[in-house]
């Protein structure tokens, strides 16, 4: 149904996070040729949505995905601007060390990723700021702004997952020098 005809109804921020959710695996899938292999959370209760799997590595990375579609208004307009604002809970930065946060900017029609940000929950701390218990972060979406969430942007789904298959070959590395030493 095209927008202008949808009436009294309206995506709700739920709704949006799953169609995040199923957009980004899905480019997963694509740009990895089929490597990658999104599996969803039945509970997501410590606040991971994917669990992304590396079928050569053996490894799966917990992501908790946060999706946005518009940009913040430039400072005292209405104006769109570049900046975009996540925010995540507290909790889900407990759980697990080696999990990692795709935040997306997806385009206006939800159907593709406009930019995304890959940033392991660890590192998140030392990045984003505290409000009550949720950490706030802002990106700057173009391509060619320097800000502290310049070294996690990934500019295509191809570079989310060429990241996310460095990440897990990373992992995969650790664990193997674990069970060479013990």
């Amino acid at each position: 149904m095209p927008a202008g005809e949808r009436g009294k109804y309206a995506l709700t921020s739920t709704q949006i996070g799953v169609i995040g959710e199923n957009v980004v695996a899905n480019a997963l899938l694509l740009a990895s040729g089929g490597r990658l292999s999104p599996f969803y959370s039945i509970a997501d209760d410590d606040g991971i949505d994917l669990l992304v799997y590396d079928k050569e590595t053996g490894v799966a990375i917990p992501v908790q995905v946060k999706t946005r579609t518009k940009t913040l208004n430039k400072s005292g307009t209405t104006t769109p601007g570049s900046g975009v604002h996540f925010e995540v809970r507290e909790a889900a930065l407990r759980e697990f060390d080696y999990a990692h946060l795709v935040a997306v900017l997806l385009h206006e029609d939800m159907t593709e990723i406009r930019r995304s940000w890959l940033i392991p929950m660890p590192v998140l701390r030392g990045v984003a700021r505290v409000a009550k218990d949720k950490f706030v972060i802002r990106p700057n979406a173009e391509r060619s702004s320097l800000d502290k969430f310049t070294p996690f942007r990934c500019n295509s789904p191809a570079n989310l997952s060429e990241r996310l298959i460095k990440t897990a070959e990373q992992l995969a590395a650790i664990s193997s020098k674990k069970k060479s030493s013990a």
